[in-house]
């Protein structure tokens, strides 16, 4: 039982290695019918924690007894898509999001309190600010 792994390690005060931890979330993984995982932001990593993410992510992949997703997110660094080259890819542009990200700037300057207090075209300044410094994020 994993809750009791934790437990008998807290009270011994030992040192949890990589591969304990790497068996234990197997084991939550088993628990479930199925599991996505979703690292994000996966480019931020340096390369070598992205290294052994990955062989992480492979080692619960291929040893789970259940299904196991794993959705990352990350801009397109060259190491990342090679390895995921011939893995199921789904490919955005920040000009993908412009409809949404202008969506959400109308709402919440339309939510705000004191809107009725700034001029229509300071308005459309802020909009306009706000979306083209989004940058599609």
């Amino acid at each position: 039982m994993p809750g009791l792994f934790y437990c008998n390690r807290n009270e011994s005060r030992a040192v949890v290695s990589m591969k304990d931890c790497k068996d234990l979330i197997l084991e939550f993984l088993n628990f479930n019918q199925k599991t996505t995982l979703v690292p994000d932001a996966f480019d931020d990593c340096k390369k070598d924690t992205r290294r052994g993410l990955i062989e992480t992510f492979d080692y619960f992949v291929t040893r789970a007894s259940r299904l196991v997703n794993i959705f990352i997110s990350s801009r397109p660094d060259s190491d990342i898509r090679k390895r995921f080259k011939n893995l199921a890819n789904i490919e955005i542009q920040p000009r993908d999001n412009h409809g949404d990200i202008s969506k959400f700037v109308e709402t919440e300057i339309m939510k705000h309190r004191k809107r009725n207090n700034i001029a229509p075209n300071l308005q459309r300044e802020i909009f306009e600010t706000l979306q083209a410094g989004s940058h599609g994020m």
